[in-house]
């Protein structure tokens, strides 16, 4: 991508929070004078031209003046930023892939092809929920061959890894029949405690799969690493002002990140597959009975929604009886 030799930054600024004369006499001592012209009697328009390193420093400096003065600013052409942009999101792109490539192999891996379907908690987050929404828009593109996984967001691919799971949470109410339930097949208070423990204990992606990949330390590093990756990202998607540093910054975490994963184990042993397996009957049958829980739910709304229309209907005949009798009092006021 080439260099331009002269990137141009163009804002509007309200003339009713400051005068051409104070937004020069701001900028008179800059090695760049910016040429600032009134467009109308509201509208004060700043205007510069330099090298890449030069428009940059000016934006970020601007930028603070701006913030503490609090003032209304329009930014009308910023090309230094859309040449930024355009550095960094190749970068992204890379990094996102890799990272959702890598996903993808390790649970293909442990739970075989249809891990979408068997092990992605749905009750857990809304991610599979979005996920399957774009899935089922895409199947009416013709040509296109399209997974589940890649209609997933940057951010859910980190979330996937750590949303938990448990059969009881902590704040759950116990019914009476839970409470027996819980009660079975105990013999002492140490019994029900141990059993409790057990329900309520929260599973994960990262501590039953990837954590037999790479370490916990790791794992921290790179959350912290995809954290800025996101921020970055949200300003190159939605085209906010992005500084030429971000760009070496980026390079910078994309090397740890791909470090990160090219260091992940890349294959398990069938006692760590066996024990994977395992988890996976254990929260599908949680998900089972959360969702049998769900449909109960709103098996019971259902009705209650049917008992009140019927108690409505009740009342809007009343209320026509009461009506027509009105009409009748009309014509028999002795009555």
């Amino acid at each position: 991508m080439e260099q331009k030799q002269s990137y141009l930054l163009k804002m509007m600024f309200n003339k009713k929070q400051i005068t051409k004369e104070n937004l020069e006499k701001e900028y008179i001592q800059n090695k760049m004078k910016p040429n600032i012209s009134e467009k109308s009697t509201d509208v004060l328009v700043l205007s510069i031209e330099g090298t890449l390193d030069e428009v940059d420093l000016f934006h970020c400096e601007i930028s603070k003046f701006i913030k503490k003065k609090d003032l209304d600013m329009i930014r009308i052409a910023d090309e230094a930023g859309d040449y930024v942009r355009q550095l960094a999101y190749p970068i992204l792109a890379e990094i996102e892939q890799r990272f959702r490539t890598f996903i993808n192999q390790v649970l293909v891996e442990t739970e075989g092809f249809s891990w979408w379907t068997t092990f992605t908690p749905k009750s857990s987050t809304s991610i599979r929920e979005k996920a399957d929404s774009i899935h089922e828009k895409s199947k009416k593109e013709k040509n296109m061959a399209i997974h589940p996984l890649e209609c997933t967001t940057f951010e859910n691919l980190r979330d996937i890894i750590d949303v938990k799971i448990s059969e009881i949470s902590d704040t759950e109410q116990l019914t009476v029949k839970k409470f027996k339930e819980l009660l079975s097949d105990c013999n002492s208070i140490q019994d029900v405690q141990i059993k409790l423990d057990k329900k309520t204990r929260e599973i994960t992606y990262w501590n039953e799969v990837f954590s037999h990949y790479f370490e916990k330390k790791q794992w921290d590093d790179l959350k912290k690493d995809l954290t800025y990756i996101l921020e970055v990202r949200n300003k190159v998607m939605h085209h906010r002002p992005l500084y030429y540093g971000a760009v070496k910054d980026l390079e910078i975490r994309r090397t740890e990140i791909l470090s990160i994963l090219d260091s992940a184990k890349k294959e398990l042993t069938k006692e760590q597959l066996q024990q994977i397996k395992e988890l996976q009957q254990h929260v599908t049958q949680i998900l089972t009975q959360y969702q049998a829980s769900i449909n109960k739910a709103m098996e019971s709304v259902s009705q209650s929604m049917e008992s009140v229309s019927q108690y409505q209907a009740s009342i809007n005949k009343a209320m026509e009886s009461v009506s027509q009798y009105a009409e009748i009092i009309k014509f028999f006021p002795r009555l």
